[in-house]
């Protein structure tokens, strides 16, 4: 299967895709922390006061939306990842979460999307620490269509949507997969193994399978990690072997969220994690090469296999 990749980065296609919905619907408004994308500034032109940057202030932003929210308001929070989930947890929970108000936090830099800019820029944590409220959803899209959908945006979910994006221009994946839903994709291959992933690692698992030709294993691609979908169940019932590779601790990553899910159904399953380990989570350095000090490069994930 030819490779093709999207022309824009993930942002900048939701920003193309919300446009014409702002259009419609003048409740809707994008908060920032000071930070820009060009698809933005198109946005900006046509509606400067529905575009507030309410600078470096993170707490703030997070208040403040939610006190658009309670009246009526469909606010979006535009921020990098670790900046709006670390220094506003509080706000988030008790804001936001507690008080049930529909709030969208587009956040860029999913695990080591920012990788040179080190652990300040890192979201190597952030599905763990948001898994612990209740009232919010986590989205973890491993390509641009998979967020452009209006179920993402139409405020009916009464908590945080948390969108998780990558940087860059990413795969097109859509016809890669045999079963496709709003909360996971699947396909099968391999009968005895099989391998679960989200975000950018589907990226690079696909692609190396893409460029081997060699797939000796089956692929499942989470993209709603909370709430997780029970239907996973179904098919990892199905496998002797199941490994979850991720960008992230596993420590409240998708591995405790699966297992967990597991343990509730009593489900007993051959399952391991490839994920960032604690001692070396704190790093510099290009993406590629942070992936092997971890231990999740295609080299190690198929070694794992």
């Amino acid at each position: 299967m030819k490779i093709q990749k999207y022309t824009k980065d993930m942002r900048d296609d939701f920003f193309d895709f919300l446009l014409p919905i702002m259009e419609k619907d003048n409740m809707i408004l994008i908060i920032t922390n000071d930070y820009g994308a060009p698809m933005l500034d198109l946005i900006k032109k046509k509606f400067p006061k529905r575009c507030i940057n309410c600078g470096i202030t993170e707490q703030n932003i997070v208040s403040v939306s939610a006190g658009l929210a309670y009246n009526g308001y469909k606010p979006i929070i535009y921020s990098i990842s670790t900046f709006i989930t670390l220094r506003s947890f509080e706000q988030i929970k008790l804001d936001i979460s507690v008080m049930k108000l529909p709030v969208v936090i587009l956040s860029v830099g999913a695990g080591y999307a920012y990788s040179m800019d080190g652990p300040t820029h890192h979201a190597t944590d952030d599905i763990a620490i948001l898994n612990t409220l209740s009232n919010c959803r986590i989205i973890s899209p491993s390509e641009n269509s998979l967020i452009l959908k209006k179920s993402i945006i139409n405020f009916k979910f009464k908590g945080l949507t948390y969108l998780r994006l990558d940087r860059g221009k990413l795969q097109k994946l859509s016809n890669f997969f045999d079963y496709n839903s709003n909360t996971f994709r699947f396909k099968k291959v391999h009968k005895n193994i099989l391998v679960i992933s989200t975000g950018f690692l589907i990226q690079e698992i696909t692609k190396s399978i893409q460029d081997s030709n060699i797939f000796s294993f089956s692929l499942m691609d989470i993209v709603q990690i909370k709430p997780i979908d029970k239907k996973i169940i179904t098919y990892i019932k199905m496998f002797k072997k199941v490994i979850i590779v991720e960008e992230h601790i596993a420590e409240g990553g998708l591995f405790t969220i699966i297992q967990s899910l597991l343990n509730k159904n009593n489900i007993k399953s051959n399952i391991s994690s490839l994920s960032l380990l604690q001692s070396s989570t704190y790093n510099y350095g290009d993406r590629d090469m942070l992936h092997r000090h971890n231990k999740i490069d295609i080299k190690s994930i198929l070694g794992a296999i």
